[in-house]
């Protein structure tokens, strides 16, 4: 539109191009430039108090760019036309000063610059069509008339703005404190044994139905230290690969071989994982907060823009230290250091990190039978589990109720997970039953890999029946 501007100058005002032009650059060039800082000073003070102010502030842009066209198209007088061209300009900067701010409020810093590149191609082809479309129109001497069309086209552009864009924050983050729960997936195998990632894009469709907000993979029932390196970034990068926008996936890196958690790690960065983390080595056994921190160091420092989480589980490898102590010690030292997955029975500790530095270490929550009680003692706003594969309704329902109050519903929930935990606890765990569980659901994993004994065909129709008689197959995720 802009760059037809001087020929709508020469028509109207009778002017010969080396007046029209400079005088229609000047006109848009001094406007535009005070409507970005006028438009820039509303919007910053408008979405402290309305985060839809920004799409206001450019809405009201594109209002005054309206009239402005319809001034231009049919004045012929020096006060209508410059007039239009001042306030298209005043509206034009109202618009273009809020352009990035908005999509700052729908995109992450992760997909910012592809989602400013496809705004600015948009802009470019619309843009090249636009003054092709106008070319024509001045041959046939209808530029004029066509400016005021472009008016009625801008208004309904600012009815579909207003109505679509409806932002729920002044600057999209992937924030690094995980809020919900998080699924600690198995691994799927072949009936040969052989990690198959064929069922991952509908287990993770599956997860994300079920109001999980990602994946712990490569861990404790994903059998990680069971598998090869090369087969530990392959399931990395499926998972990444078929996770949606906002569905984080962090990636168990530990391993007894620290060269090795370091190239996981730094693998994990580069394919665009959410983060990293790592339990205790079970060989050797860690026996003090110092060996531990050193233990940490180099799997957090291969991967430095990634959050890492320290994964609690003391029964797997006798690691039984301070949390307290570890976060204290961490504290300055690792610097992308986020918190720890605690799974563990000391609520008192688990209250005590929740506490440390008014809450400034993520502590996910990591016993699926102890939620409610997590929510109750330590305020617990994250968690990462296991039978979550199959029981997240359940488990997210608990937290729903305690965020609603209803105590009672949290605590019949809570009961009821524990059933269910009671069932696979006869049957060697999670590991093992809850894998077989999925296939119950509709969902084959395959086999565990040994030394685990996998469930039997007998032992897997004992487990239905029993879940069965607690109603499971109608409460489990679908």
């Amino acid at each position: 539109t802009k760059n037809w501007l001087p020929t709508l100058f020469e028509q109207n005002l009778h002017l010969n191009m080396q007046v029209a032009g400079p005088i229609s650059t000047a006109t848009i060039a001094l406007s535009s430039f005070i409507g970005v800082f006028v438009g820039g000073a509303i919007s910053d003070r408008w979405v402290r108090t309305n985060v839809k102010g920004r799409v206001y502030t450019s809405a009201m842009g594109l209002g005054m760019m309206a009239p402005a066209l319809a001034f231009l198209g049919f004045g012929s007088s020096y006060w209508s036309v410059i007039g239009g061209g001042f306030l298209f300009g005043f509206g034009l900067g109202f618009f273009d000063t809020n352009n990035m701010p908005i999509l700052c409020q729908f995109f992450s810093s992760r997909y910012r610059s592809t989602a400013y590149g496809v705004m600015n191609m948009s802009g470019v082809i619309a843009g090249g069509y636009i003054t092709k479309m106008l070319g024509k129109s001045t041959d046939a001497g209808n530029l004029g008339r066509d400016f005021g069309v472009m008016a009625v086209v801008i208004l309904v552009v600012v009815f579909i703005q207003i109505l679509i864009l409806k932002p729920e924050t002044d600057n999209m983050v992937e924030s690094m404190e995980i809020i919900g729960l998080i699924d600690a997936p198995f691994t799927p195998f072949d009936k040969d044994g052989n990690v198959n990632l064929q069922p991952i894009p509908e287990y993770c469709a599956l997860l994300v139905r079920s109001g999980l907000k990602g994946v712990f993979i490569n861990g404790s029932s994903g059998e990680g230290y069971m598998l090869s390196e090369e087969e530990r970034m392959q399931i990395a990068e499926e998972w990444v690969r078929v996770a949606p926008q906002g569905f984080k996936v962090i990636v168990h890196v530990g391993s007894t071989s620290l060269t090795s958690s370091a190239r996981l790690a730094a693998h994990a960065e580069k394919i665009g994982a959410w983060g990293i983390g790592a339990m205790a080595t079970p060989f050797p056994k860690i026996g003090s907060i110092e060996q531990l921190v050193q233990y940490i160091e180099p799997m957090a420092a291969a991967a430095p823009s990634l959050p890492f989480y320290y994964y609690h589980i003391p029964v797997f490898n006798g690691a039984y230290l301070s949390m307290l102590d570890l976060l204290k010690a961490v504290d300055g030292r690792i610097p992308n250091f986020a918190g720890i997955k605690y799974t563990y029975e000391a609520l008192y500790e688990y209250n005590q990190c929740m506490l440390y530095k008014d809450g400034k270490y993520d502590m996910l929550h990591g016993q699926d039978e102890t939620i409610l009680s997590a929510l109750v003692m330590g305020g617990a706003q994250g968690g990462i589990g296991g039978t979550t594969n199959y029981n997240a309704l359940v488990l997210n329902g608990i937290i729903e109720a305690w965020k609603a109050g209803d105590i009672a519903k949290a605590r019949e929930l809570q009961n009821y997970a524990q059933a269910v935990i009671n069932v696979i606890a006869k049957y060697r765990g999670n590991i093992c039953a809850g894998k077989r569980i999925m296939k119950l659901i509709g969902l084959d994993l395959g086999p565990n890999r040994k030394p685990f004994m996998n469930i039997t065909d007998a032992e897997e129709a004992q487990i239905k029946a029993e879940l069965e008689a607690i109603d499971f197959l109608n409460r489990c995720n679908k």
